[in-house]
């Protein structure tokens, strides 16, 4: 027995290698070895708190998901996908670089030995610090309310709420707000609304994505809802109360608003009635302002609907002043003469009097272009004593009565100037110009030469202004 296995030795091993070579060259040409490239296989991370824990806050910015080389039997590498593996990242092994090796493994452990893996995927990841903030609760409406209806009052049962957030998120929350649908409500009511975070654009950020959390998710919101009505503003300035001042101009902020209530209370208004007794005119200002609260205008129950908080009268005056001037009397004109008639003053010295006005048109007033005259329509030869009239703007008043004697002549004969005594316009005579050397109020004047005046002369130049009332006489 001991020849048998020992006779021919060599050529017994020699069978045995050559069955084993025979067994390699089978399997591998049945089933030789690949290699493949297998993607997109997701990554789950690990140990999360080694970032998180420190008040931070993550985002991959590459690597989310895991790329493999697989070396192996045709047969188990063709029958393996995404799925056929586990990837995870281990936070806790994050480098200096905020870098993360990916560890891939076959989920089949019976592969595990004959196929080589080759991890061709680094997750990088960002982190930034978690912030918390406080936000005061908005309110967003939609849909309309009912016509003639408006939202009157918004109130939250919470005021504020805290965010917490990635420091470049939170930089992106313009407001905190609920969202509430009005359509067609017609009265008061209360709802339960999610709280959101919008961007600058009125844009819902997404919460779970941008890794934000609310100190409440919900919160309640009660809606007052109130009829509204349109009411006049209307005020009346009684000008008697003001004799020395013309109203030239008014204007008032608004002329209407909008007013919300019960039912019952806005029916018991209709208009509103400014009082402007307040209102004290001086002759030194002309601009008036009376400024009224909505407040102190509305009846209890009935509220302004709007930003405005009160309506403004404004009241535009001119003062009724006096100016006194003096003209010579040789430079107020005789007018309507007659065919074959002069004229000439009887009257001399100068003459002063008083007009009354707006102060707007009498600081504009020029005596040169509104002249003094006398009329001497229908009167033949003659000295008579005549009212002094003046063209005037009927918002100004000549208010010092004022006569002059004037003789009317023939121009085919002369004319004693002795000869005839003054004369009203109505043949009688004035006791105070008699003779010509004195005025009417008793004063001594220098008489010149009487001249002959043709109709309708121009007036003079020399005018002044005095500041003191007017003698009704010369």
């Amino acid at each position: 027995m001991k020849t048998r296995l020992t006779n021919n030795w060599e050529l017994k091993i020699l069978s045995v290698v050559l069955a084993i070579v025979l067994w390699l060259i089978v399997v591998n040409v049945s089933d030789p070895e690949k290699t493949t490239t297998i993607t997109n296989i997701p990554i789950t991370i690990t140990n999360e708190d080694a970032v998180t824990g420190q008040e931070k806050v993550y985002e991959v910015i590459s690597g989310k998901t895991a790329t493999v080389k697989v070396t192996g039997p045709r047969t188990i590498v063709d029958s393996l996908e995404a799925s056929s593996f586990e990837a995870t990242a281990d936070l806790s092994k994050l480098s200096m670089t905020n870098a993360v090796e990916v560890e891939v493994e076959l989920v089949k452990a019976s592969y595990r030995s004959k196929v080589d893996i080759d991890v061709e995927t680094t997750m990088r990841i960002e982190v930034e610090d978690l912030i918390t903030q406080e936000f005061t609760i908005q309110e967003n409406t939609s849909g309309s309310v009912k016509d003639g209806y408006v939202i009157y009052d918004t109130s939250l049962k919470d005021a504020n709420v805290s965010v917490t957030a990635p420091e470049s998120v939170m930089a992106t929350i313009a407001k905190v707000a609920v969202s509430v649908n009005v359509q067609g409500a017609n009265r008061d009511f209360t709802v339960t609304s999610a709280i959101q975070a919008y961007d600058s654009r009125g844009n819902v950020i997404d919460a779970k994505s941008k890794k934000i959390s609310f100190g409440l998710a919900t919160t309640e919101v009660a809606l007052t809802v109130y009829p509204v009505k349109q009411v006049p503003i209307k005020y009346q300035i009684d000008e008697t109360a003001y004799p020395n001042a013309v109203i030239s101009a008014t204007n008032i902020s608004r002329e209407y608003i909008m007013v919300a209530g019960r039912k019952e209370a806005l029916d018991s208004i209709n208009e509103i009635n400014l009082d402007t007794t307040s209102l004290v005119i001086t002759e030194e200002q002309s601009q008036y302002e009376l400024t009224y609260s909505y407040d102190d205008l509305l009846p209890e129950g009935v509220y302004v609907y709007g930003e405005d908080t009160s309506v403004t009268l404004k009241v535009t005056t001119d003062a009724i002043i006096t100016k006194t001037f003096t003209v010579p009397v040789s430079e107020i004109a005789i007018k309507s003469l007659g065919d074959g008639f002069s004229a000439s003053h009887e009257t001399t010295g100068n003459i002063t009097y008083i007009i009354r006005g707006r102060k707007s048109l009498l600081d504009a007033f020029v005596p040169e272009d509104n002249p003094l005259f006398v009329s001497t329509k229908d009167l033949g030869e003659g000295v008579y004593d005549l009212e002094v009239q003046m063209d005037l703007d009927e918002t100004i008043e000549l208010i010092t009565p004022l006569r002059i004697t004037v003789r009317v002549m023939s121009k085919d004969r002369p004319t004693d100037p002795t000869s005839d005594e003054p004369s009203s316009e109505q043949g009688s005579s004035d006791s105070n110009t008699s003779g010509g050397n004195e005025n009417t109020t008793g004063e001594n004047v220098t008489t010149p030469a009487s001249g002959e005046v043709t109709p309708d002369p121009e007036s003079g130049s020399d005018t002044s202004e005095g500041t003191e009332p007017a003698n009704e006489g010369v």
